[in-house]
Parts: structure tokens; C-alpha cells; sequence
């Protein structure tokens, strides 16, 4: 059979799996909103050379932003075309690792180790839930794949394998995790002469970050040295309900391994054990199982202020990826279908439920506004979202996006002072607003939050404040 048709009916099986009520199950939190208003923003003529935040008073670089552009602006501004582009890149990547693995093992043990890696509970929630934390992971997998497979290396090779290690790295610093061991093995491949080369080239890739602190004086080096905004990540005081890791390794080692198997189906001693075999009886060189290994380490010694689960899926797809190498390499092909048969059993269904917060819930509630004329377009307003008490992003930019699909701009997040009229969307049923301590409500005047007018748009209630 045809590899290509093979490649391009992984890929088809894989879009309609990852797609499935992908709308009506994914649930649009403040990440997603952050999101699809920056890039709603650049898709507008607003171009940024900074992607998301992230920990510690760093940015992420804009290639996951530009990377959603084409498929928000070809959608007509349809909120979940981050998501379709999601289900877009992983199965393209699936399909391109099967191409991959068809190099060195049978179309059929191909094809299983493919279906495992793209049914397992990483890429079932990667896929499903489009972020930069997560969106990398068809990008990782495509380097692994050239790491592991590609026998030799060309100048222009190395130049694009260190373009796509740092556009990588910059979606997620976490991907390092794996980077750096897979970076050792390839230097090992390619000599010291060509790694500079490579190094260079994902150097390159920071380019806009450097241009944006030369622009601003330096303000995130600053505030990172300076103001040691390094301290709410090593406090983990910056995410609300965040897990700490173990300073003590060994009930870190216990910590991150329960935490990997709901992601691999494995703890690492079991991953250890199963590779163990392969290496032992087809005497398969160690080199890129140790990378696994080494990754792992890093995980484990690295990942201790703050664990957050996206911070081990770099080293769960390694552990995935070169035990399904392992086991094809094997050349038992029934060994593969039980690792899929397993994995079918522990389908993780719960992605599938439908949620409470649609994108509907927004674009009803700021459609209820344009229908019953809470603002007027030449009056400048700005808004609120009280999804908690207590909540540390209340921009509400997924209101801000829904007003701009509209054709209407909300006031920045600056210019609450100059804001004429305040929208204060509650979804968590009547709330009393004067209580609201925000530098936000500060800003446009608390003492108008005393006169406002009720009203109630399905699950969301809305509080309009005048000056």
C-alpha cells in the first residue's frame, strides 16, 4: 500500500478524532480569552513582538500567536479556530511520524505505534485544548522524530533543525526539558563544528524578544533581576491553586512519576524495566533511550517550586515516544497492539463531556448588550469579568474578543479612567460589586459602583456603571 495514502488517512482519522465535540467540550477559560484576543489583535494590524506570559515575569515569543493568525482570519474571527488549528498541527504530525517510523520498521508496526502515541492521554488533551504550553508538542515530536531516524545531517539541516528547536523553546521554556538531552544526541551526530551552527540559528529565533527590550529599555530583564519577579514563581504564588513540587528528590521522584502516569499510562521504573528488554535482546544502541533518561532527571531536579502538568509533558513524550520505539523494534508486532489495546481501555472519555462554558456564554452575554443598547458605540466604555472574588485576571478578554468579532473596541485595559461606562459581567450569580478591591475598579472610580443597573443575560448577570 501506498505510504502516502497511509500518512494522509492517519492524518484524516486523526482530525476527526481530536474535532469530535471539540466545541462543545472545550471549556474557554482566561488563558484561551488572553489568547484569542492577542491574536484577534495582531489579525487586526496590531503586530507584537511578545507572546503569552509566562511565569516568573517572562514572555513567550509571538510564533504561537502569528502560527493561529491564518486560521482565525480564514474562519472570520470563529473562536475556536486556535482549537482547529490545534487538531490540525497534531495530526499532521502524527501522520509525518508514521513516515518517519515507516523508514525503519513494517507499515504495520507503523501504523500501531503511531495510533498509540496519537490515542494516549497526552495528545488527547494536548490536541483538544489549544495553548502554547501544549501546542508545541506536534513541533517536539516532529524533532524527535528527525533526531532519532535521520541517519546524517546537512549544513542546511542543522540550520533548520536549531530554527525549529527555538521557535520550540520559544512557545514553552519547559520544552528544554527535552531539548537539552536531544540536543546532546544530536550533537554527538552532527560534531561540535555543526552544533555551533545550530546553536546560532536558535539564537536566531529570540530575535524579537531582543528587539522588544532594546525598544523598552530592558524592562523584562529588569523586572526579573531587578525586581526578582522570579520570586512568585519560586514562591508559586502567581498561579492560584497551584501545586508545589518537593524540594526533597526522592518525594519529587514519587510526586512527578504519579503524576506522569495519567499522561503515559506508565510510571518511569515501569517504562525502565519495558525498554530494558528491547535494549537487552535485540541489543539496540542506548543512546537515544538515555535521552529519555536524562530528561526525566531534569524533570524531577528542576521542577520543584511549582508543578503544573504542563511542565511534564516534554519528558511524556519522550518516555512515549521511546517505548513504542523500543517495542517496534522488537519486530513483534502483537506487542504493539496490546500497548494499544491498553490504551483504548484507558481512553480518556471525560475530554468528550460537554462543558458549562462555551464561547456561547460570552457572545450571548455581550449580544444582549448590543440588542438591549447598554452602550452606545460613541460612548468609550470598558469592562469587568467576575468569574471569582478573588480572581487575578479580571480583563475578561474573552468579552473583549466577542466585542470585537462585533465590530466593536472595548477600551483597553489602560484607560479605565477614561472610561465613561463600566460593564461588570458576573458569572457567578448576584454579587455584590462595591466589594471588589482591583486595581481595575480603582481605576475607572469606585465611588461610581454605587449607582448601577441590573440585568440578566441567560447564566451571566450584568452591572452597568455610568460616570
Amino acid at each position: 500500500m501506498n505510504k502516502f495514502w497511509v500518512g494522509f488517512g492517519i492524518f484524516i482519522a486523526f482530525c476527526l478524532l481530536y474535532w469530535y465535540r471539540l466545541p462543545q467540550s472545550l471549556y474557554i477559560n482566561t488563558d484561551y480569552g488572553k489568547d484569542l484576543f492577542a491574536i484577534a489583535k495582531i489579525s487586526r494590524g496590531h503586530f507584537s513582538l511578545l507572546g503569552p506570559v509566562l511565569s516568573a515575569g517572562f514572555f513567550a515569543g509571538p510564533y504561537y500567536y502569528y502560527l493561529m493568525v491564518p486560521a482565525l482570519l480564514l474562519s472570520g474571527f470563529n473562536p475556536y479556530a486556535l482549537a482547529a488549528t490545534s487538531v490540525v498541527l497534531f495530526s499532521s504530525s502524527l501522520a509525518a511520524a508514521f513516515y518517519f517510523f515507516s523508514r525503519k520498521f513494517s507499515l504495520v508496526s507503523s501504523v500501531l505505534a503511531v495510533l498509540a502515541l496519537g490515542i494516549s492521554p497526552l495528545f488527547i488533551m494536548a490536541a483538544r485544548e489549544p495553548a502554547n504550553g501544549l501546542t508545541y508538542l506536534p513541533l517536539l515530536l516532529l524533532f524527535i522524530c528527525l533526531v532519532y531516524f535521520q541517519p546524517r545531517f546537512s549544513l542546511w539541516s542543522v540550520m533548520a533543525l536549531g530554527l525549529l528547536a527555538g521557535v520550540i523553546l520559544n512557545f514553552d521554556p519547559v520544552s528544554v526539558l527535552a531539548l537539552f538531552p536531544l540536543t546532546l544526541y544530536l550533537i554527538f551526530k552532527i560534531g561540535l563544528k555543526k552544533a555551533v551552527i545550530y546553536g546560532f540559528f536558535v539564537l536566531i529565533t529570540y530575535l524579537p524578544l531582543m528587539a522588544f527590550e532594546v525598544k523598552n529599555n530592558f524592562v523584562i530583564s529588569r523586572g526579573f533581576f531587578l525586581y526578582k519577579n522570579y520570586r512568585t514563581f519560586l514562591n508559586n504564588n502567581n498561579v492560584v491553586g497551584a501545586v508545589s513540587g518537593s524540594k526533597n528528590l526522592i518525594e519529587n521522584f514519587s510526586l512527578i512519576s504519579s503524576r506522569l502516569f495519567p499522561l503515559v499510562g506508565l510510571t518511569p521504573l515501569v517504562w525502565l524495566l519495558l525498554v530494558s528488554v528491547p535494549l537487552t535482546i535485540r541489543r539496540l544502541r542506548p543512546g537515544s533511550f538515555i535521552i529519555s533518561l536524562i530528561s526525566f532527571v531534569l524533570t524531577v531536579v528542576l521542577v520543584r517550586f511549582k508543578l503544573e502538568i504542563h511542565y511534564l509533558f516534554p519528558v511524556s513524550l519522550l518516555l512515549l515516544f521511546s517505548l513504542l520505539y523500543a517495542v517496534a523494534s522488537l519486530k513483534k508486532t502483537v506487542l504493539l497492539l496490546v500497548v494499544v489495546v491498553l490504551l483504548v481501555a484507558g481512553f480518556p472519555v471525560s475530554r468528550y463531556r460537554p462543558t458549562t462554558q462555551t464561547f456561547s456564554l460570552f457572545q450571548n452575554a455581550v449580544d444582549f448588550t448590543l440588542s438591549h443598547r447598554l452602550i452606545d458605540p460613541q460612548t468609550p466604555f470598558n469592562l469587568i469579568a467576575i468569574t471569582d472574588p478573588h480572581d487575578y485576571v479580571p480583563i475578561g478578554n474573552e468579552y473583549r474578543f466577542a466585542y470585537l468579532k462585533r465590530g466593536l473596541a472595548v477600551n483597553t485595559e489602560f484607560q479605565y479612567p477614561q472610561s465613561r461606562v463600566l460593564l461588570l459581567f458576573s458569572q457567578i450569580g448576584d454579587f455584590d460589586i462595591s466589594s471588589l478591591n482591583n486595581w481595575e475598579v480603582d481605576q475607572f472610580g469606585r465611588s461610581y459602583l454605587k449607582n448601577y443597573q441590573e440585568f440578566h443575560a441567560g447564566q451571566v448577570i450584568i452591572y452597568r456603571v455610568e460616570k
